[in-house]
């Protein structure tokens, strides 16, 4: 029996991500100083591998929906919030859904909870760069989507500021994700921490040259090949598209090498963009250098970054990670 509660709250779980790969190892940290880790997620569609530290909380909800919106699930999970905070039991809330209205209902629902924001990015510059409208070209498309989205971008950006403001601290990856909040945000220094990505090398484990090539060859590729590996859902903020056009110059100089990019499955916002991924590849003849897959399990992750000779990460400025 665990002596103390921490309860992760996230919009989101997918079988493979960033907020994922937190989430397991926070939790596996934490089990091991004697802490008992929740999660609640709002949209639920995450299985937690089976020797996962996690205990996943389920609400249930119908299906009444009003312009799309599921009136049924937020109200499910507004009394599931309602029900957990009555037991007052955790000592800290680490939210992954600060852009979210949720946060004016949650910080006032916990009084005696510490809640701490994981902030990747400004939300509202990412909504922003999904609208695209430099790339527009109609004028009239450019001012409906400034109609359309012009509202959204106003309400998360005060609603970002509200909740970084009210928050006792805020947990960011780099320098610059913390200048940014400062800047536009107001915010106070010093109530942010930068906690750098880390790697897990438990988990990831170097491996020796010989089992290298004999892991690369099982893989399907060829031990004299250099190997870049590009893990990340492939949407504008990730910056996938950059990391094609390098490989345009890369193949120049190095002629056997591969860019190996593996994704989860696309949601349906993005298939436009891995569509220009793929015109990209075509149009600059580099279908026998750039691999795209899907699908694989966590250990098979794990095998890939072994047998890469680069892994890359190229997240725009909107998801900052150096």
């Amino acid at each position: 029996m665990k002596n103390e509660s921490i309860l992760v709250i996230t919009d989101r779980l997918r079988f493979i991500g960033g907020v994922e790969t937190h989430i397991e190892e926070f939790a596996a940290t934490f089990d091991k100083l004697g802490f008992r880790v929740d999660c609640l997620t709002y949209f639920q569609d995450f299985k937690t591998k089976n020797n996962s530290k996690i205990n996943m909380l389920s609400f249930r909800h119908g299906n009444f929906s009003f312009f799309g919106f599921n009136i049924s699930r937020l109200l499910a999970f507004i009394k599931t919030l309602f029900s957990l905070s009555k037991k007052n039991k955790y000592k800290s809330i680490f939210l992954h859904l600060y852009i979210s209205p949720f946060i004016i209902y949650l910080l006032n629902l916990f009084p005696k909870s510490k809640v701490f924001l994981v902030v990747h990015g400004l939300r509202y510059s990412e909504i922003w760069s999904e609208i695209s409208l430099r790339s527009e070209k109609n004028f009239l498309k450019k001012i409906i989507k400034i109609i359309k989205f012009g509202p959204t971008l106003i309400f998360y950006k005060r609603i970002q500021q509200f909740s970084l403001n009210k928050s006792k601290s805020i947990i960011v990856l780099s320098a610059y994700t913390k200048s940014q909040i400062i800047k536009n945000f107001r915010v106070k220094k010093n109530k942010i921490s930068i906690i750098p990505g880390a790697v897990n090398r438990e988990i990831y484990k170097k491996i020796s040259d010989v089992n290298k090539n004999i892991l690369k060859k099982r893989l399907g590729f060829a031990e004299d090949s250099k190997l870049i590996v590009l893990i990340s859902r492939i949407e504008p903020r990730k910056n996938v598209l950059a990391a094609i056009q390098a490989m345009s110059i890369v193949t120049k100089k190095v002629k056997k090498c591969q860019l190996l990019i593996i994704s989860p499955a696309q949601d349906a916002y993005s298939q436009n963009y891995l569509a220009d991924c793929y015109s990209k590849v075509a149009e600059n003849g580099l279908g026998n250098y750039v691999l795209f897959t899907t699908g694989i399990d966590s250990n098979t992750a794990v095998n890939y970054y072994q047998i890469a000779d680069v892994a890359l990460t190229i997240s725009s400025d909107l998801e900052t990670f150096g």
